[in-house]
């Protein structure tokens, strides 16, 4: 359960750009034959371009939350919301936060406060090495900034989510610009501290 690495979200952020260049390129490919081969089927054009318009209506308009974080918790998180909600983290504290997002597996029943204690080879178990489905960081007074390193801070998936944050007692804005899981020392995390939530992401 460490913080990805910037060179992960570095791959992770080419891969999608590369998704849509190669998206973008398919469909300006098929445009371009549309127009040269079968000039009179302009109309079929059209019809795709009605779509997109319906598409957004059949999707749930999510909302977003204002998550705000102190020395040491998260204030302002409701204990349920809609899928398609969006995080937003603005720090009131004296030191930098991020705001960890993981969904808990449907089998685990113990709270966020209970899994947190476990040692870090069952705690590594229980979450797997699959991504966090938001980690948003916040510098000492700021809001979003840096900002989403891992998504763009919408919940999607319905289920319970830990909500935390990692970084070490003791922080400066510096540790933000770390190329890698952040250096604790001897500090706890602020997690360690009772900067710990839990969400429900309901259908």
């Amino acid at each position: 359960m460490q913080r990805p690495t910037n060179t992960t979200t570095r791959r992770r952020v080419a891969f999608v750009a590369a998704c849509l260049v190669t998206a973008v390129g398919l469909s300006a490919c098929g445009d371009d034959e549309t127009a040269e081969d079968t000039p009179a089927e302009t109309p079929t054009t059209t019809a795709v371009a009605d779509e997109p318009t319906e598409a957004p209506s059949d999707e749930p308009v999510g909302e977003t939350i204002v998550v705000t974080a102190v020395d040491y918790r998260f204030e302002g998180l409701p204990e349920t919301v809609p899928a398609g909600t969006k995080l937003s983290l603005v720090n009131e504290g004296g030191e930098p936060h991020e705001l960890v997002a993981m969904r808990i597996p449907d089998e685990e029943t113990r709270s966020v406060e209970e899994l947190i204690q476990l040692p870090e080879e069952e705690l590594g178990a229980i979450f797997g090495a699959g991504e966090p489905a938001a980690v948003i960081l916040a510098a000492t007074g700021q809001t979003d900034l840096p900002g989403p390193v891992v998504g763009d801070g919408t919940l999607t998936e319905p289920g319970r989510y830990a909500v935390v944050c990692f970084l070490p007692v003791g922080s400066d804005d510096s540790i933000l610009e770390s190329e890698g899981p952040p250096p604790q020392g001897d500090a706890a995390p602020h997690a360690m501290h009772g900067m710990v939530a839990e969400v429900t992401v309901v259908a």
